[in-house]
């Protein structure tokens, strides 16, 4: 489907995921099926109850062991018996750099701001992708740096050509060959994207480059300055459910310096999102998880076969409204 090439780069290539919640169980389940050749799993986490309804790796007999226990690898690896997967049951914060060398792509979730930028010192400093992606309920989000990536884009053909050059400040066409496949005539052109590290995203963000209508500006919705929010307060990842609490005050705290640093809408308490994500922070509902995971998913593969423009930088899923805007910030 997507070439001998590209199908041989998937199959050579080896994954990190780092957690195994449920999206992080959607996302594995994803890329063995699509015939990935090395994953490598980590997670120091047992199974608590909760986990029973959003990860369909694990049932009741599994209660209070390891997440990566042995039986859920063989239920994983019975979807594929060709991919090589390794599980680890320690802690992803304790592994040497070297460690992490081996890996062809970081895909990271349920995490905070304070571990993706730890992540990313690690993914930059040895030029290895990253995505996170992070659930609260019906509310998502993926970040992507792939710091630098190249792809082809197959377009129709203009009567203007297109040339060479910058379209934004995060993306431009580096070479545009005119082609004829079954008597279609189209350009093959060869995109270079630009990632901005996480530890950028609010520093310089650019954002404003993309909504130069003051008006658009002010239409974003307030999902994006509430997950981003979210990122600040410590991760609840393997916590008991019932002992996580975030209040509207501490959430609506968090997103409103997200939005000066934006140059968004301030919010108040009244905000609606802003209470639906304080009342359902850090819950996983598995057909979120699902959407997310194969957002997430198909991204990676179009970037390993170099094929169609992968997300640059955030996606944003708004389950109630059924919407799932990309951001560049």
């Amino acid at each position: 489907m997507w070439g001998f090439e590209a199908q041989h780069r998937i199959r050579s290539s080896h994954i990190l995921v780092i957690n195994f919640s449920s999206v992080g169980a959607e996302i594995v389940k994803n890329l063995v099926l699509g015939g990935l050749g090395f994953l490598t799993i980590i997670d120091s986490g047992k199974i608590l109850e909760q986990d029973l309804s959003g990860n369909f790796f694990f049932d009741v007999s599994l209660l209070g062991c390891t997440k990566l226990d042995s039986a859920v690898k063989e239920r994983i690896q019975e979807l594929n018996p060709r991919v090589d997967i390794v599980t680890d049951s320690g802690a992803w914060a304790e592994k040497s750099q070297a460690w992490f060398n081996q890996f062809d792509i970081i895909i990271c979730t349920q995490f905070d701001a304070s571990q993706i930028e730890s992540i990313s010192l690690i993914s930059r400093s040895l030029n290895i992708p990253l995505y996170v992606v992070d659930t609260h309920g019906l509310y998502g989000m993926i970040f992507v740096d792939l710091i630098d990536h190249s792809s082809h884009l197959r377009l129709a053909r203009n009567p203007i050509r297109r040339k060479p050059g910058r379209s934004s400040s995060v993306r431009e066409i580096v070479r545009v060959e005119e082609m004829t496949e079954n008597d279609v005539e189209y350009e093959d052109c060869l995109i270079q994207n630009h990632y901005t590290p996480f530890n950028n995203i609010l520093e310089k963000p650019k954002l404003k480059e993309f909504f130069r209508n003051k008006k658009k500006l002010n239409k974003i919705d307030s999902t994006l300055v509430v997950l981003l929010g979210c990122l600040k307060i410590p991760s609840s990842y393997n916590y008991p459910i019932e002992t996580v609490q975030v209040t509207r005050f501490e959430l609506l705290e968090f997103a409103n310096d997200v939005a000066r640093r934006l140059g968004l809408t301030i919010l108040d308490l009244n905000d609606l999102i802003l209470q639906d994500i304080a009342n359902q922070f850090c819950c996983e509902f598995q057909p979120v998880a699902a959407i997310l995971a194969g957002c997430l998913s198909q991204d990676v593969i179009n970037m390993l076969s170099k094929r169609e423009n992968p997300i640059n930088n955030l996606l944003i899923f708004n389950g109630k409204k059924a919407e799932m805007p990309i951001y560049t910030i």
